[in-house]
């Protein structure tokens, strides 16, 4: 059965191995107008990186939890958290959408992504790896932090994926370098805006447009990284991609 309660309600035991060892999963969905956008496309990749971290799920327990929270919450924007956890735990949760800034400043992450690790393909919360990259780039004055893979290939930010513009295609790293399956990614991809291609540090510093995507960041363009500057702060390509995604929105 699923328990409505206040976000602050103890909801997990102490021996639950998601807490022991951080074998859970979770997505951040992003609420618009009371509706959880591309709600069926997160739970689709909840239940895909459940089967890669061997956590259990009832879909009907979701659907159920994610409805009960929406209705509580009514028709204000904000941000939709789904965890799951090996122990057999489930927390659907709300809360406001944080401010965004169009614009991001990266740093690369002095260590790698291992492209050939089984957990890149989930959103697992054993999420140290990715919290430490954040705080890296938080205590530089940085947006966030950028990993390349053990190839030297850019792969992905901390908690986004990434796009550049080179020799005037938008193109974002493949799965193969190691990236997150992003569903904001996935859309801008089926949608005919960007392809996908592998690229280095070095092109990525010479691009005309960069930006960051993700659920609660849409299109965040990147200003700068390392501290060098990238592109001219017009953004085309970036503000294309945010009408995109503003009109699956807004029909969703």
């Amino acid at each position: 059965s699923f328990v409505a309660e206040p976000a602050t309600t103890p909801a997990v035991g102490a021996l639950d191995s998601g807490v022991l060892v951080g074998l859970g999963v979770f997505e951040t969905i992003a609420i618009r107008h009371g509706v959880a956008f591309a709600r069926d496309r997160h739970v689709a990749r909840l239940h895909a990186s459940a089967g890669i971290v061997g956590v259990p799920l009832d879909r009907v327990l979701i659907a159920t939890g994610i409805d009960a929270v929406l209705a509580r919450w009514g028709s204000r924007d904000g941000r939709l958290r789904v965890t799951a956890t090996a122990g057999g735990a489930l927390i659907v949760a709300a809360d406001v959408l944080p401010p965004v800034d169009p614009t991001a400043t990266v740093v690369v992450a002095p260590w790698p992504r291992n492209e050939r690790s089984p957990l890149v393909a989930a959103k697992s919360t054993a999420y140290a790896d990715n919290v430490l990259a954040f705080n890296y780039a938080q205590a530089r004055g940085a947006t966030d932090a950028l990993f390349l893979n053990t190839r030297g290939e850019v792969c992905e930010g901390s908690r986004t994926n990434v796009f550049a513009v080179c020799e005037g295609q938008l193109v974002t790293p493949p799965l193969s370098a190691g990236c997150l399956a992003g569903v904001t990614r996935a859309l801008i991809l089926e949608h005919g805006a960007a392809v996908e291609a592998t690229f280095g540090l070095a092109e990525l510093m010479t691009a005309s447009e960069a930006f960051l995507s993700s659920a609660l960041r849409g299109a965040q363009s990147i200003t700068a990284v390392d501290g060098t500057a990238i592109g001219d702060g017009t953004r085309p390509h970036a503000r294309r991609v945010a009408r995109v995604l503003e009109e699956l929105s807004a029909d969703a």
